[in-house]
């Protein structure tokens, strides 16, 4: 009978994962003192400088040590292929590029896009179902203890104490499916329930974003609108409809607070329908992610449009004083 002790346990598993971004953010961290002004310079692309900064800490660890990172060589832990053999330094990372994409294409909003919103929407629906897969069978699958990048490359991540030869393992038949499933109804259910809604929606956004993007001290911007129920203590149920904007500057201005205001009121002046909602939220950040590090300096304001429309009546006074 075979003693599946020897897979790695998806405990042990996150602990290496959690101790080796330790590393690569003392790693960006570092970087950062020398390279700051040119993370900030690549805006977006700062997160691809992650990716491949972490795909060579990883690819050439692994391929160098045995199918072992830091934090693997911490809680003794491997990868390995079928039978047990080593992995070439392009399988090590096809391997990682499979969550790699998910973990660091997360926020990305397709700077400088026309139709910048509407690919956020898409690339988020697909990272997030890649991500549920992941994780998915990262719980389930207690038989082997692979996750779909594992699968797909037929890798296992081993005890070392345990390291015996290695046959191929077949995980549970139902997995699989069930875990690439989930997500493809949900998703269906999305764009085809509420197509026309859903399409709407995401038009008069990417007209907000591109109205704010037309300022000159805005690099970039993300506009979303919803809703939030609550329930009093009197039980009653209330709802809230809000518009959030985000804004990334084209510099560290002092004022942000001022450029937050502007932005009001060119949305309320452009969309004069936004003043129906019961709040407005708007951020401004200055700053740099390249998903291993990150800085920024932010400043928020959130108000009903009644209070931001008195505090652009304040600023204009102010500025004509």
């Amino acid at each position: 009978m075979k003693d599946y002790r020897i897979f790695t346990s998806p405990i042990k598993r996150l602990f290496a994962f959690i101790i080796d971004l330790i590393i690569l953010a003392l790693f960006g961290y570092l970087s950062s003192l020398l390279l700051e002004k040119f993370y900030l310079s690549v805006g977006q692309l700062g997160k691809v400088i992650g990716f491949i900064l972490s795909g060579l800490y990883f690819t050439i660890l692994e391929s160098r040590f045995n199918g072992q990172t830091i934090g693997k060589k911490i809680v003794n832990i491997k990868v390995i292929g079928i039978n047990g053999n080593e992995l070439t330094s392009f399988q090590y990372f096809l391997r990682y590029s499979i969550w790699g994409l998910c973990y660091f294409s997360n926020g990305l909003n397709f700077a400088g896009s026309r139709y910048e919103t509407l690919l956020t929407s898409i690339g988020t629906i697909f990272l997030f179902g890649i991500g549920f897969v992941l994780l998915f069978l990262f719980v389930f699958n207690k038989k082997t203890k692979q996750s779909i990048h594992d699968i797909i490359l037929g890798t296992y991540v081993i005890n070392c104490k345990y390291d015996n030869p290695i046959e191929k393992q077949q995980i549970n038949k139902v997995l699989l499916p069930v875990s690439i499933g989930i997500p493809i109804v949900a998703f269906i259910l999305l764009f085809f329930i509420n197509t026309n809604s859903v399409n709407t929606e995401i038009s008069k956004l990417e007209n907000y974003r591109a109205t704010i993007v037309e300022m000159p001290e805005i690099n970039n911007a993300g506009v979303s609108s919803g809703k939030t129920n609550f329930k009093s203590t009197n039980g009653n149920s209330n709802t809230s409809y809000y518009l959030q904007i985000s804004t990334v500057l084209e510099d560290d201005y002092k004022s942000k607070s001022d450029i937050a205001i502007k932005v009001a009121d060119l949305i309320i002046s452009e969309y004069p329908e936004e003043l129906s909602k019961d709040y407005i939220s708007i951020s401004v950040t200055y700053g740099y992610d390249i998903g291993i590090w990150s800085t920024s300096n932010s400043f928020s304001m959130k108000m009903p449009p009644g209070s931001w429309t008195n505090k652009i009546t304040d600023s204009k006074n102010e500025n004509d004083i």
